[in-house]
């Protein structure tokens, strides 16, 4: 006989199929077999048996947007330690980015890679393939036969795709393949190897500045493409308050265009950075109240798609060079779900957002965007005969954050000692537990 789970009295929330009530949930084997009150029989021949009353029970949480440092960087990161992070995080479906070392731009190394995902276990782990050779900027990649690989998406990640020309033509191609093409927001010749966001922060810390243009321009242009070629563009990590309204207009104006943000958009400022120092060094920078704000709306009123972590991890050592000569980025996957619930806890508790259309950014949203939601992959929803990947979250549970006892091989988080509030305690991926209590089991 098949094993059987049963989730009891949670909140379910499944933002895709408009589910939003206390319920049973009965796993069967590694599918969702039941959503609804559990009958004694039932109750009887069950194998677990696991009290979720007060607990939100939401389907596996995505994340489209990572890097697992593999192959190439395996120092800062690798697919196994990746996994951990995402797994501890509440995730079970993960995209990775293909700014690597060889970049994931043909087939031999996409296929290698793709193959040593596929034994990972706990976490579905799929790969973005890069839209440039090299991410030179100079030639589109092969899309015909990327995509026939099993690429979900094309994306110059880590660095901006500013010529033109390629950039219509890899939107053509994205098009003509329909997939997303998924693009980084940045005019290098504007943000002309700035540290931080340009203004008084910058100013006083005697920092070279990032102009907010650097982002605002690019963010037009892609929206131009779009509407041109007819391609599904996918925006990465909008900061500042002009992109959001860009992208509101767009999409008012039928543009296919969807965006993100990330937790750290939404919890932090520039001001910040002055506490965190290279802890606080991203790309975009982090940038005043009044573009958090700004992005916060983007959030409640459905202009930005997904909050995705940008995972992006460095050593301790590459990390202490200081602000101006540490590399960008942090890592998000482990702390993603606590630092998005607190940050929008007031507006919750307003009645301004619910956790339906908060949950909505990390699961169906991002599967809806790379096509996962449907057969055969179908991600984002809770459904029975969909596989049991499940995410439990307790709302209400509070915690200091503590980088020494992530799975993540990096340490470079800027909310360590921060108390937060919101933390997945139980991670099912097909049908197995894979985590409880912060406790990775596979």
């Amino acid at each position: 006989m098949m094993r059987q789970i049963l989730l009891q009295g949670g909140w379910v929330i499944d933002s895709g199929n408009k589910i939003d009530k206390v319920t049973d949930l009965l796993i069967r084997g590694n599918i969702v077999s039941k959503l609804d009150d559990t009958t004694s029989w039932e109750l009887r021949i069950c194998d677990k048996l696991i009290n979720c009353k007060g607990k939100l029970v939401i389907p596996g949480l995505i994340d489209m947007h990572v890097h697992f440092r593999t192959p190439g960087f395996e120092h800062k990161e690798d697919l196994d330690s990746g996994a951990k992070a995402a797994i501890a995080g509440g995730f079970t479906t993960v995209l990775c980015m293909a700014n690597t070392n060889p970049v994931i731009d043909m087939r031999s190394v996409f296929d290698k890679n793709y193959f040593e995902m596929k034994k990972i276990k706990g976490v579905d782990l799929f790969q973005v393939c890069a839209a440039t050779y090299g991410l030179r900027g100079e030639q589109v990649v092969d899309f015909y036969r990327m995509r026939g690989n099993g690429a979900l998406a094309f994306s110059d990640d880590g660095v901006g795709l500013n010529n033109l020309i390629l950039l219509e033509k890899a939107a053509y191609r994205c098009a003509l393949h329909e997939v997303p093409l998924i693009l980084h927001l940045e005019d290098t010749t504007i943000s002309d190897n700035g540290v931080m966001a340009l203004g008084k922060t910058s100013q006083n810390l005697k920092v070279k500045g990032i102009p907010r243009e650097a982002e605002i321009y690019p963010t037009y242009v892609a929206i131009q493409i779009s509407e041109i070629t007819g391609c599904h563009i996918h925006l990465q990590h909008l900061s500042c308050k002009e992109s959001v309204e860009l992208v509101r207009q767009a999409k008012k104006n039928g543009v296919k265009i969807t965006a993100e943000t990330c937790p750290h958009y939404l919890s932090l400022t520039d001001h910040d950075v002055i506490r965190l120092g290279a802890n606080g060094k991203m790309n975009p920078p982090l940038r005043g109240p009044a573009d958090q704000l700004a992005l916060k709306e983007g959030i409640i009123d459905g202009t930005i798609d997904v909050i995705a972590t940008d995972h992006a991890p460095h050593t301790p050592e590459e990390k202490s060079h200081g602000l101006v000569d540490s590399p960008f980025g942090i890592i998000g996957l482990e702390t993603a779900v606590p630092v998005v619930f607190t940050a929008f806890y007031n507006a919750i508790e307003a009645g301004r957002i619910s956790y339906s259309d908060l949950i909505a950014k990390m699961t169906i949203n991002p599967a809806k965007i790379l096509g996962m939601d449907t057969n055969p992959v179908n991600k984002g929803k809770i459904e029975p005969g969909y596989a049991a990947d499940i995410t439990v979250i307790d709302p209400k549970q509070r915690k200091k954050v503590d980088p020494s006892k992530f799975y993540s091989k990096s340490r470079n988080c800027p909310w360590a000692g921060k108390r937060l509030q919101g933390w997945p305690i139980m991670t099912i991926h097909n049908g197995e537990i894979v985590m409880k209590d912060g406790e990775v089991l596979v």
